[in-house]
Protein backbone atom coordinates (compact mmCIF):
# COMPACT_ATOMS: atom_id res chain seq x y z
CA UNK A 1 0.00 0.00 0.00
CA UNK A 2 1.00 3.74 -0.80
CA UNK A 3 0.49 5.95 1.98
CA UNK A 4 -0.92 9.34 1.37
CA UNK A 5 1.14 12.61 0.42
CA UNK A 6 0.38 15.96 2.15
CA UNK A 7 -1.21 17.12 -1.10
CA UNK A 8 -3.71 14.09 -0.99
CA UNK A 9 -4.63 14.53 2.35
CA UNK A 10 -4.95 18.73 1.95
CA UNK A 11 -7.44 17.54 -0.75
CA UNK A 12 -9.11 15.29 0.97
CA UNK A 13 -9.93 18.07 4.35
CA UNK A 14 -11.00 20.44 1.89
CA UNK A 15 -13.88 18.66 0.78
CA UNK A 16 -15.04 17.33 4.02
CA UNK A 17 -17.82 19.95 4.55
CA UNK A 18 -19.08 19.23 0.69
CA UNK A 19 -20.57 17.10 -1.48
CA UNK A 20 -17.43 15.86 -2.99
CA UNK A 21 -16.08 14.04 -0.11
CA UNK A 22 -17.05 10.67 -2.07
CA UNK A 23 -14.93 11.74 -5.00
CA UNK A 24 -12.21 12.97 -2.67
CA UNK A 25 -12.07 9.69 -0.26
CA UNK A 26 -12.49 7.10 -3.35
CA UNK A 27 -9.23 9.13 -4.70
CA UNK A 28 -7.78 8.60 -1.41
CA UNK A 29 -8.71 4.85 -0.77
CA UNK A 30 -7.82 4.15 -4.53
CA UNK A 31 -4.31 6.15 -3.80
CA UNK A 32 -3.46 4.17 -0.67
CA UNK A 33 -5.11 0.26 -2.16
CA UNK A 34 -2.78 1.22 -5.33
CA UNK A 35 -6.18 0.95 -7.31
CA UNK A 36 -5.11 2.64 -10.63
CA UNK A 37 -8.24 4.11 -11.80
CA UNK A 38 -10.81 5.61 -9.33
CA UNK A 39 -13.50 5.52 -11.57
CA UNK A 40 -14.29 2.07 -10.01
CA UNK A 41 -17.29 1.10 -8.07
CA UNK A 42 -17.46 2.80 -5.11
CA UNK A 43 -18.65 -0.21 -3.34
CA UNK A 44 -16.04 -2.65 -4.30
CA UNK A 45 -12.98 0.22 -3.45
CA UNK A 46 -14.53 0.23 0.00
CA UNK A 47 -15.00 -3.20 0.53
CA UNK A 48 -11.55 -3.52 -0.97
CA UNK A 49 -10.17 -0.77 1.76
CA UNK A 50 -12.25 -2.61 4.27
CA UNK A 51 -10.64 -6.11 3.78
CA UNK A 52 -6.83 -4.66 3.74
CA UNK A 53 -7.44 -2.23 7.01
CA UNK A 54 -9.40 -4.85 8.46
CA UNK A 55 -12.42 -2.93 9.17
CA UNK A 56 -15.86 -4.69 10.60
CA UNK A 57 -18.83 -5.48 8.41
CA UNK A 58 -20.70 -2.61 9.82
CA UNK A 59 -18.26 0.13 8.86
CA UNK A 60 -17.75 -0.88 5.26
CA UNK A 61 -22.10 -1.19 5.15
CA UNK A 62 -22.08 2.35 6.93
CA UNK A 63 -19.51 3.80 3.96
CA UNK A 64 -20.97 1.95 1.18
CA UNK A 65 -24.61 3.32 1.96
CA UNK A 66 -22.18 6.98 2.48
CA UNK A 67 -23.22 7.86 5.61
CA UNK A 68 -22.11 10.99 6.66
CA UNK A 69 -20.85 10.39 10.02
CA UNK A 70 -18.82 7.28 8.29
CA UNK A 71 -17.74 9.40 5.70
CA UNK A 72 -16.21 12.33 7.52
CA UNK A 73 -14.61 9.36 10.44
CA UNK A 74 -12.80 8.04 7.61
CA UNK A 75 -11.52 11.05 6.05
CA UNK A 76 -10.52 11.98 9.89
CA UNK A 77 -8.75 8.86 9.90
CA UNK A 78 -7.46 9.15 6.62
CA UNK A 79 -5.94 12.91 7.65
CA UNK A 80 -4.06 11.48 10.66
CA UNK A 81 -2.90 7.76 9.48
CA UNK A 82 -2.75 8.07 5.75
CA UNK A 83 -3.41 4.62 5.06
CA UNK A 84 -6.26 2.10 6.29
CA UNK A 85 -6.16 0.22 9.08
CA UNK A 86 -8.47 -0.92 11.74
CA UNK A 87 -11.18 1.60 13.41
CA UNK A 88 -11.87 1.93 16.63
CA UNK A 89 -14.32 4.45 17.42
CA UNK A 90 -14.10 6.65 20.54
Amino acid sequence: MTRLRKADVEALLQALDTPLLVDALRTALAHVCDVETVDDDWAALVRLSGHRGGWSDQRVTELVGREPEALADLAIEMNELRDVRPFHPQ
